[in-house]
């Protein structure tokens, strides 16, 4: 399908030209990961987090939920 060929899936390296918009404070681990785990870029909103918050929810979304198998 030529709208799956896009510029955007080569550049992200991503099957779906889909792109979950990072909401601070109303994103979710789960969300971020259903959307990245189906092909599309998942965001995660850190705006405002103390470093050691971003450090632990980036462990979180790399963990079995938020790693794609490809």
């Amino acid at each position: 399908m030529p709208w799956k060929n896009t510029r955007a899936t080569r550049l992200f390296n991503v099957e779906l030209p889909i792109v979950l918009g990072p909401f601070g404070g109303l994103s979710s681990i789960e969300l971020t990961a259903t959307v990245s785990n189906s092909g599309g870029l998942g965001s995660y909103g850190l705006y405002g987090y103390e470093p050691e918050r971003i450090s632990e929810t980036a462990r979180e979304l790399r963990g079995p939920q938020g790693s794609r198998s490809d």
